[in-house]
C-alpha cells in the first residue's frame, strides 16, 4: 500500500503548481504610484490639507535587492505656513543605498527644552 501511495505522489508531482518564474525582468511591472489626501490639525499648525504621494521602483536596468521610492508631499495651514519635501530611498544592484529628503518648509516647531517637566514659558520657536 505504501508503495502504491509513493508511486501516485511522485507520478502526480510535475502536475503541482508553484510560484511562477520571475528571474524575467519587466520594468512595466515594477512601477507603482499612489496619492492620497493629507488632512491634520495641531495646535502650532490649526487645520492643514493638502496631498501626499508614492513612487515605487526599481532603479536601474536590472532589479535591485529592494525597489526604490520618491515620495513628494505638500500641506497648507490655516496659520499661512507650507511644508514641501521630497524624501527618496533608491538601492542599487551592489547593494548600494541612497537616501535623503528636499524640502522647503515655512514652518516653525515648538521647542520648550529637554524632559517632561519643562516649563510653557521655556517656548522657544
Amino acid at each position: 500500500m505504501k508503495t502504491l501511495v509513493c508511486f501516485i505522489m511522485f507520478f502526480f508531482a510535475g502536475l503541482v503548481y508553484g510560484q511562477n518564474d520571475t528571474t524575467t525582468y519587466k520594468p512595466k511591472d515594477d512601477l507603482s504610484l499612489s496619492g492620497f489626501p493629507v488632512v491634520f490639525f495641531l495646535p502650532e499648525t490649526s487645520l492643514s490639507f493638502g496631498a501626499a504621494g508614492i513612487l515605487v521602483f526599481n532603479a536601474g536596468k536590472k532589479k535591485a535587492w529592494r525597489k526604490s521610492q520618491i515620495s513628494l508631499g505638500f500641506a497648507y495651514t490655516l496659520k499661512n505656513q507650507i511644508l514641501n519635501f521630497v524624501p527618496y530611498e533608491l538601492y542599487f544592484k551592489q547593494n548600494w543605498k541612497l537616501n535623503g529628503e528636499v524640502g522647503y518648509y515655512r514652518y516653525f516647531f515648538n521647542y520648550y527644552g529637554i524632559g517632561s517637566d519643562t516649563q510653557e514659558e521655556n517656548l522657544e520657536s
